[in-house]
């Protein structure tokens, strides 16, 4: 069975994704890598920070591949909160990062909020790939395949709910 970071929960209509993982990096460190847009491009996607809204593009050919939104609140090092809003949606879900220092490194919860459970299966596959490229890309090693990794953690979390 695929071991999981996170775990799915929906109510009231929407879905939460929660994620938590221990990386093996001080807090300054892991912050640089999840804010930086140039470290950012290097595992997850084209990101721009204009003021206090940023924007992804996932594939800078396919605007439809595009989220964007406002940074609601940032507390550097220890986490911020995004409204997420994909292209061609009108609702924006939310996302919040928080790093903790521990004993063996820096403990990143991510949660994702107020997803459509029509989308929340495949943003739970996607976090979960995302902070495996992110764990491969502290460590300097390859990242894993994005689309194969995804099908797997979907099934994953398909078979939860």
């Amino acid at each position: 069975m695929t071991e999981l970071w996170g775990e799915l929960n929906r109510s009231t209509g929407s879905g939460t994704v929660t994620l938590r993982h221990c990386f093996p990096a001080d807090q300054a460190r892991l912050w640089q890598a999840i804010t930086d847009p140039a470290e950012l491009g290097r595992w997850m996607a084209a990101v721009t920070i204009t003021g206090d809204d940023y924007r992804i593009d996932f594939d800078p050919s396919d605007p439809a591949q595009q989220t964007s939104g406002p940074i609601e609140h940032c507390d550097p090092p220890t986490g911020f909160t995004l409204a997420w809003l994909n292209a061609g949606e009108d609702e924006a879900s939310r996302v919040t990062l928080t790093l903790a220092e521990g004993a063996d490194g820096t403990e990143l919860t991510l949660v994702h909020s107020l997803l459509p459970t029509s989308q929340d299966v495949g943003h739970a596959a996607g976090w979960e790939v995302y902070l495996r490229c992110l764990e491969a890309h502290l460590a300097g090693a390859e990242l894993p395949d994005w689309g194969t990794s995804w099908e797997v953690f979907r099934e994953a979390h398909a078979a939860r709910q």
